[in-house]
């Protein structure tokens, strides 16, 4: 007989580990520290409080945390002072976990195949802001980036016809270095890709000021089952967030994000908010990452407040760039291990074609081949590059800039010089269909 278990984290990653889970325990709910899901169910299962989680195990059941990498920790711990038993899920693997111990790390390197679930695709250069600290759109010289270009029919097409034999996708993603939905075209082109793939799922990353009523009604009628609306809003109020975010308008912001939950399938669309916080200066001395914990647990509670049906996840922002009004500290980092596995499961396809090597960091945009002249899979799987990432990988010393390292010790992050005592709003925003401009 199975042992019971609670999934904690009702989110993306905790339905996508309910399956692999199963094969080991009885799953009998989720858990999750968002109260705005208790009354709601992920796949037919209640969604609980942690203060409920023991009611449902009993005195053998076990917690299987399955969240994003920097909230186990805080999770763990959250476990262990309600004296529960947990193990950490990861890409396909169930380990044992200690906040100061870490992971079982060879048992999770080695069970981690190559499956490509997520597919990765730039729509657009164009932003309609600008963030002081994106790589992407704050003005630097930005190498193999060409602004103001937007993907195009043929590229589109290739996706379409080559993901129908990669049966493993299971979800589109959409993200920068540019505002996806200001691709006049987005919907139709996004729409094409899904009628001729089995993939289910979308994940849209944008800023709000383009979640106008058009493009809210678009997200609704996506040919899937499920979309993942992720909203970048950054500080610890409406005015830093309009300080750091350059022409965005908060309140337009708000008013859309409302009209956006009132009229979207609550079944279909599930509403996130992503917030990076810049420190205030008052933090430039710290010597430890957990001593702005108590700051980053606080400033996204004006977003929980505004937006109750959001799961919002604040973090620090790091130093992929350092505007003129931030100043790099070192501190030293979280014993818990951050381990990215897009080399096995992220095929990643920019503007004109190119499979990428990563779509995070600019300096991770080496070209693998392009889905014009060859096989997207084939380039990705074959790629030296790829390859050589992948054996590191397994070998226990991943290579991803350095927030996978295990040898790691420090992180780098941004604090403020000093923040403008009046950070006034943005200028008035004027719409011109999926557009937004500065007045």
């Amino acid at each position: 007989m199975k042992k019971k278990a609670v999934i904690f984290g009702a989110g993306r990653m905790g339905r996508r580990s309910l399956p692999d889970v199963q094969q080991e325990f009885d799953v009998v709910a989720f858990a999750d520290n968002n109260s705005s899901l208790y009354t709601s169910s992920s796949l037919q299962l209640p969604v609980i409080p942690p203060s409920a989680i023991s009611t449902y195990l009993g005195s053998n059941g076990v917690v299987v945390i399955a969240t994003v990498m920097r909230t186990i920790s805080e999770i763990a711990q959250q476990l262990a002072e309600l004296n529960l038993k947990y193990v950490v899920y990861f890409e396909g693997a169930i380990v044992d976990y200690e906040p100061l111990i870490q992971m079982d790390l060879p048992k999770l390197y080695h069970s981690i195949t190559l499956k490509p679930q997520r597919l990765n695709i730039d729509l657009s250069h164009i932003c309609n802001i600008r963030c002081r600290y994106c790589q992407w759109q704050s003005g630097e010289s930005i190498p193999m980036l060409e602004k103001n270009a937007l993907i195009s029919w043929p590229v589109i097409n290739a996706i379409a016809q080559q993901t129908k034999d990669i049966d493993s996708f299971s979800t589109v993603f959409l993200a920068g270095p540019g505002e996806p939905l200001l691709h006049p075209e987005w919907f139709e082109m996004i729409s094409h890709i899904l009628q001729n793939s089995n993939i289910k799922s979308v994940t849209i990353y944008t800023n709000g000021m383009t979640l106008t009523k058009e493009n809210a009604d678009k997200i609704n009628r996506l040919p899937c089952n499920r979309v993942e609306l992720t909203l970048s809003i950054d500080g610890d109020s409406p005015e830093s967030s309009e300080f750091w975010r350059k022409g965005s308008c908060y309140t337009t912001i708000k008013q859309n994000i409302l009209f956006a939950h009132e009229v979207m399938n609550k079944d279909k669309v599930r509403f996130s908010i992503n917030n990076t916080c810049v420190l205030p200066a008052k933090y430039k001395h710290i010597t430890h990452y957990w001593e702005i914990k108590p700051f980053l647990t606080s400033c996204g509670d004006y977003l929980r407040k505004d937006f109750p049906f959001a799961s919002v996840s604040s973090h620090e922002c790091y130093d992929t760039i350092e505007p003129v009004e931030t100043e790099t500290i070192c501190v030293e980092d979280m014993k818990t291990i951050f381990l990215c596995t897009k080399r096995f499961h992220s095929i990643a396809i920019d503007i004109w074609g190119n499979v990428i090597g990563c779509n995070c960091a600019r300096s991770e945009r080496s070209v693998l081949g392009n889905i014009l002249h060859d096989n997207m899979y084939d380039i990705w799987r074959d790629s030296e590059l790829m390859v050589a990432r992948r054996d590191a990988f397994k070998a226990g010393t991943p290579q991803c800039r350095c927030l996978d390292n295990p040898k790691n010790k420090k992180r780098s992050i941004l604090v403020s010089k000093c923040l403008p005592e009046d950070t006034k709003p943005a200028k008035s925003q004027v719409h011109y269909g999926a557009r937004t401009l500065l007045g």
